[in-house]
């Protein structure tokens, strides 16, 4: 399934109907995929909350608001589906090519792809963990496929900042 036929399911749906009625200044900010599970993501600048929709198979089963967590003074940027050209499948097979020509050793076993506009662009923001606790995030330009980021971090290194 492409990104605008997950769109329109979440649009057709009668939860999506019933909550833009009170939500009309919100705006699509992200699509989270992990596996066969899709969750579609609206920010409201005007609550400062972002509500997510799931998917399961064709189906919107229900929605949550929550807080958004970021970096002070950094904006939620509107996502343009005009603006992506590969598929979220598309995307993780480029990323799996980075991962094996930069970080060949590596063995990957859970994937899950975020699509978001950032700083740099429209990007599929992708992160593999590894057998060996580790990371790879990498940031594909959601026009061209191109890597635009990439880099690994230890799990280790990042609960000893958090302690």
């Amino acid at each position: 399934m492409d990104v605008q036929d997950i769109i329109d399911l979440v649009q057709k749906s009668e939860f999506f109907k019933t909550w833009k009625e009170t939500h009309s200044h919100a705006y699509l900010a992200h699509l989270f995929f992990e596996q066969e599970q899709c969750q579609v993501g609206y920010f409201d600048h005007s609550t400062e909350k972002m509500t997510t929709f799931f998917l399961q198979e064709e189906n919107v089963i229900e929605s949550q608001e929550s807080e958004v967590f970021k970096e002070p003074g950094k904006k939620i940027l509107f996502l343009d589906i005009a603006k992506v050209h590969i598929n979220p499948q598309k995307a993780l097979s480029l990323a799996k090519k980075v991962q094996e020509e930069n970080y060949h050793g590596e063995m990957v076993f859970k994937s899950f792809t975020i699509l978001q506009h950032l700083e740099i662009g429209q990007v599929f923001n992708i992160t593999l963990v590894t057998q060996a606790m580790k990371t790879i995030n990498i940031k594909l330009s959601t026009e061209t496929g191109a890597a635009l980021q990439h880099h690994i971090s230890s799990l280790m290194d990042m609960a000893r900042t958090e302690e």
